[in-house]
């Protein structure tokens, strides 16, 4: 695979676990070393491959654990203040013209305020930040290890799942943070809403080879969901109101609560608000079958509960086992077949398996289990894309009642129909799913007294369609009808559909292309405290030239000698200082970044301080070995 990241660009990396995701990353960031090819950074552009976290108990703060990313930064502010004291010194102003520009590049004046207001946006309040890093839990410290990375302004950033330990409002505070990146961010993720809102480039590994296409996600396509019956229907469980103790001596409030079949419940609020307590508090209580307080549950009631660490699943038994407790033993094997589950691992014991396998496991068990109460803990995680896909559907396909905590946003906007939030030791009740949470529609109670309702708005005016979101349709479309197995025996109408594929892809790509800045070019250098820039012309032979002050510099290369002029409108005029930079600039980029044995320039009135020599008649020259020479790279 081929991959060239221009400062601008924020590529996702998607794919199924085992595409080679974490590979390619650990490629980029030198961790690895590739069988063949090369992995080349433009200078003063390392990568960040973070440490582990565990180095950041070696702090005495989870302050200063947090600040350990910052240490490039400071080591450049002590060089700037240095330089400070001696800028009558030989090129130490613009050595400090340099520096200051690279300090601000990064977001140095910025960067603490920056880190503060992520590990708020992270769960850790300022009174936390002072205590010592070994009362965090791993997850903790790797949310506080990544807000250090996301204030540092690393000009080349590479991140394995950076929202895996995120809650959803946590993920769209690093989501924030990356969309206004100024360097080059690569990431995986494979949560949908977290890619759409973080990138400008979507890298998808796939059969070991990589496609790289500008633009995001469209997430118009939800999944079909199955709606219960309803609040005329008896309740499974009801509650006149729980209290339920929580990690620190805190409790848990509730008011009446009634879960109905049919149901869809999001349970969300920040850490250690009770959403895993409160799941496996109904699922205990199931179990004993009495009831806690004004709790009860309404006749025979089937629970599952799907914890995030076995999954439902019994870790005695093998993945087969567990699954042919609910089905026969052909459909447990068909559906593990569907959700990737490893033939390798079918006859070892759950508690035994990967996370991953154990989560795929998991997965096949819900598509088989016919209960009337589910309950899941931490619904997609340790799940890739194309389970995620899968999973949306089990859940949505179900007439039974769930319960639900999840961090993939796609996931809980496209099933829930209730949100339970849980703030500040109480749970607020909402009706309209995500969307009325959001809006804070609160669901009403039996008894309380309906608010005054406002006059309807007017109806927006219909608005013409995206016509990347009619493409995107076109091309899901296209996809399932590929998918269909009937087809496979009609090969002719199989290629014209996939050639039609090909075509919607390159369309789609296009009007993505359209709505999205150019990227920035690829080449740069400084000359006469300047930075000039060039990129590839489009056929490939020779650069051009970004312009300075409405001037340009224009290259045609001819028999392996390059032509170099400049362009001045008539209405402008560059000073002799500038005009020998630009002259100079597209020299050094000429000779660095193309295959010629000489430059030469014509100019009857030349500028001092060219790198050309003068070779008479307004004539000058400078051939490859003289340039080398300048450059120290030959005596």
């Amino acid at each position: 695979m081929s991959l060239v990241l221009r400062r601008g660009m924020r590529v996702a990396l998607a794919g199924a676990h085992g595409s080679g995701k974490s590979l390619l990353l650990q490629l980029l960031s030198g961790m690895a070393e590739p069988l063949s090819g090369t992995v080349t950074a433009a200078p003063g552009a390392a990568p960040v491959p973070p440490e582990p976290p565990a180095k950041l108990l070696e702090e005495p703060t989870v302050r200063a654990a947090a600040e350990r990313a910052l240490a490039p930064l400071r080591e450049l502010e002590r060089h700037i203040r240095a330089l400070e004291h001696r800028l009558d010194a030989p090129g130490a102003f613009a050595e400090y013209a340099l520096l200051t520009e690279q300090f601000e590049r990064a977001g140095g004046y910025t960067a603490e305020a920056d880190l503060r207001a992520l590990l708020a946006a992270f769960g850790f309040p300022a009174e936390t930040l002072d205590l010592p890093p070994g009362f965090l839990s791993a997850g903790e410290l790797r949310r506080v290890q990544l807000a250090g990375i996301l204030s540092a302004g690393a000009p080349v950033l590479l991140l394995d799942q950076p929202d895996l330990d995120l809650t959803g409002e946590m993920r769209q505070a690093a989501a924030r943070r990356l969309k206004g990146w100024r360097g080059a961010v690569l990431f995986s993720s494979h949560d949908r809403e977290f890619i759409r809102e973080s990138c400008t480039h979507v890298a998808e590994l796939a059969d070991g080879s990589l496609r790289l296409r500008r633009g995001t996600f469209t997430l118009k396509r939800h999944f079909q969901t199955v709606r219960g019956h309803g609040a005329s229907a008896r309740p499974l469980f009801s509650s006149d109101g729980l209290q339920l103790p929580l990690p620190g001596g805190q409790l848990l409030r509730t008011g009446p609560l009634a879960v109905r079949p049919g149901e869809r419940i999001l349970v969300t609020g920040p850490p250690g608000s009770g959403r895993k307590e409160l799941l496996r508090f109904l699922a205990r209580d199931h179990r004993s079958g009495r009831g806690a307080g004004s709790g009860a549950w309404h006749g025979p009631v089937s629970v599952m509960h799907m914890d995030a660490h076995l999954f439902g699943l019994d870790g005695a038994l093998s993945a087969a086992e567990n699954l042919e407790r609910h089905m026969s033993p052909q459909r447990a094997g068909q559906l593990l077949e569907l959700t990737g589950f490893t033939r390798s691992g079918r006859q070892q014991a759950a508690g035994d398996l990967p996370v991953r396998e154990r989560a795929r496991a998991g997965l096949a068990l819900l598509f088989g289990a016919d209960v009337d109460l589910l309950l899941i803990e931490a619904a997609g995680e340790h799940l890739d894309l194309p389970r995620r896909q899968l999973l949306g559907e089990a859940l949505a396909a179900r007439e039974g009642a769930l319960i639900f905590s999840s961090a993939d946003r796609f996931l809980a906007r496209s099933i829930a129909l209730r949100v339970w939030d849980l703030t500040d030791g109480r749970l607020a009740d909402y009706r309209g799913g995500v969307a009325g949470w959001e809006h804070g529609r609160l669901r009403l109670e039996p008894d309380a007294e309906a608010p005054p309702q406002d006059k309807p708005a007017a109806p927006a005016p219909e608005t013409a369609p995206d016509p990347r979101d009619v493409l995107e349709e076109r091309l899901l479309a296209l996809e399932d009808l590929l998918a269909e197995a009937p087809l496979k025996n009609n090969p002719e109408l199989t290629r014209r559909l996939e050639r039609r594929r090909t075509e919607l892809t390159g369309q789609l790509m296009a009007a993505y292309a359209s709505g999205l800045p150019e990227p920035a070019p690829r080449f740069r250098v400084r000359e006469a405290d300047r930075y000039f820039e060039a990129d590839r012309s489009e056929d490939g032979s020779g650069l051009e030239f970004s312009p300075l002050a409405g001037s340009r510099a224009w290259l045609r290369v001819t028999d392996s000698v390059a032509h170099l002029g400049v362009d001045t409108p008539a209405d402008r005029c560059l000073l002799p200082r500038y005009r020998a930079a630009l002259i100079n600039a597209a020299v050094r980029l000429t000779f660095q970044l193309l295959p010629v044995s000489a430059v030469q320039h014509f100019d009857r009135s030349p500028p001092p301080g060219l790198l050309l020599h003068a070779a008479g008649n307004g004539w000058h020259v400078l051939n490859v070995a003289d340039f080398e020479r300048l450059e120290g790279w030959r005596p």
